[in-house]
């Protein structure tokens, strides 16, 4: 009898009760199963799972085949997951509120849940967990809640079975610099200046040491460098004609986080008001600034202060300047005594004499370098100044008057004096005002008593400021420097 014909007979039997249903052992072992088909097992809604321990079955539900375990749970037979990196490692909690943080791995399937857990357990679930392929989900999250107490973080996959993958230690929580140092203008600085300027700051909350530097090379370009540890801006800069602003960006980088801010430099031509050898030929005799003495800066021919003079230390041409008044007299001024400085203005000799002055009034008020008998004499009134030189205590070789336009400020005023070639000149806030061709002088200074007067002593009151003296006759291009001296 076959196999089918047997088990045809037995269910028959059962069928018409020959065989009672109660004696029927339907228990298998070690059942196998010789087919190359397949073996069908019980398939169900998740809602559908029985509750025997050892259950196995098909979920139609999800998709796997699944078991039920002695805890009373299924799982699931399905391939495990892997994460194998992230994009974001470190989360800047001070940018935008959202960031969207992207996982690489394996086995990933739609309708998974991430999370990020802390070093203390509390976990952060994204916002929202977009399945991408089987290798790419993308996770966003809300910066502010990370925190670096918590970190590093653990990234976390859960799967709709309940199957999980997670990267260990896998982002931290990093700031992005903060400047201490307001936006806009840094201050002011000469061409020639030197050493250090300005100083640029910044700070990290986590601790990260934080480098400087500029996005482009508008301080570069001028000759100025940034410290990379400390933000100090120094350098002698490239020397400008004028007012020249340095528009530049900062950036301070603390653990590859860049944050930039605008700053800017006003760059102004060289200084020169406290410049002795301003045309850098060792022509300057002598410098009076005036600001609150007599002395010369060059340091050879100090003056003597009289009693006529009073210091202002603000309001002059370059700060402070000497305020002539009206008691006159021999000596009352600011008055430098001696052969050397005298017997290199002679008439003979090449020289030229600089100085500012204001509120000369319709009386006259002068400066003279005397050499006893000869001397020389510029005389300043109410828009004229006139040139002297006096071959004895009563002739003049030397006479002519330029005028000008006062109003009411500083003006500037140059004598040059060419060797004695009849052609001395007189330069008024820049221009060429007057130049005498017709005579020449020899005069000498042999006299034992000579003195220069570098503010008047007689006369009506009147300011000086910047009083400048030069070996040489300066040209009309060394006058307009002197003119836009910069202080």
């Amino acid at each position: 009898m076959t196999k089918a014909r047997d088990l045809a007979d037995i269910a028959g039997a059962i069928a018409n009760d020959k065989i009672p249903s109660s004696k029927l052992d339907v228990s298998f072992e070690n059942i196998s199963d010789t087919g190359t088909e397949g073996t069908k097992v019980a398939s169900g809604t998740t809602a559908q799972r029985g509750s025997t321990t050892g259950q196995w079955r098909f979920n139609t539900t999800t998709g796997y085949f699944e078991g039920r375990t002695s805890a009373g749970e299924f799982q699931s037979l399905e391939p495990q997951p892997s994460i194998t990196s992230v994009d974001t490692t470190a989360i800047d909690i001070t940018g935008s509120t959202t960031l969207t943080i992207r996982l690489t791995g394996v086995n990933f399937l739609t309708g998974g849940v991430i999370k990020f857990i802390g070093n203390d357990s509390s976990e952060i679930t994204a916002s929202t967990s977009t399945f991408i392929n089987s290798t790419t989900y993308d996770a966003v999250v809300t910066r502010s809640d990370f925190t670096n107490a918590k970190e590093p973080y653990d990234v976390k996959y859960i799967g709709t079975t309940g199957i999980t993958a997670t990267l260990d230690n896998a982002i931290n929580v990093d700031t992005s610099p903060t400047w201490t140092t307001s936006s806009g203008s840094l201050g002011t600085i000469f061409s020639n200046d030197t050493g250090n300027h300005f100083t640029i700051q910044a700070s990290d909350a986590d601790g990260d040491t934080i480098s400087y530097s500029e996005t482009a090379t508008v301080l570069s370009g001028q000759n100025l460098t940034i410290n990379s540890s400390t933000g100090v801006i120094s350098g002698d800069p490239t020397d400008v004609g004028s007012d020249t602003t340095l528009s530049f960006t900062g950036r301070a980088t603390a653990n590859s986080k860049n944050v930039d801010r605008a700053f800017s430099i006003i760059l102004r031509p060289p200084k020169t008001v406290d410049t002795f050898d301003i045309f850098s030929d060792s022509s300057a005799l002598a410098l009076y600034n005036l600001n609150s003495n007599g002395n010369d800066l060059g340091g050879n021919y100090n003056a003597n202060v009289g009693s006529n003079i009073t210091f202002q230390s603000s309001g002059g041409k370059y700060g402070g300047y000497a305020q002539a008044g009206t008691t006159g007299g021999y000596a009352n001024g600011v008055t430098y005594y001696g052969d050397g400085l005298s017997n290199q203005l002679k008439p003979s000799t090449n020289f030229s004499y600089s100085w500012w002055f204001k509120n000369p009034s319709s009386n006259f008020t002068s400066i003279t370098i005397h050499g006893s008998e000869c001397f020389w004499y510029f005389r300043m009134s109410n828009n004229q100044i006139n040139v002297r030189h006096y071959n004895t205590g009563s002739s003049t070789n030397i006479n002519f008057t330029g005028s000008y336009t006062d109003s009411g400020g500083w003006n500037h005023a140059v004598v040059t004096n060419p060797s004695g070639t009849g052609n001395t000149k007189l330069y008024i806030n820049n221009s060429l005002v007057q130049q005498d061709y017709s005579v020449t002088s020899t005069a000498s200074y042999q006299e034992s008593q000579k003195r220069i007067t570098i503010t008047p002593d007689e006369g009506t009151a009147t300011n000086i400021d910047q009083v400048r003296i030069f070996n040489k006759e300066i040209s009309s291009t060394e006058v307009s420097t002197l003119y836009n001296e910069v202080g």
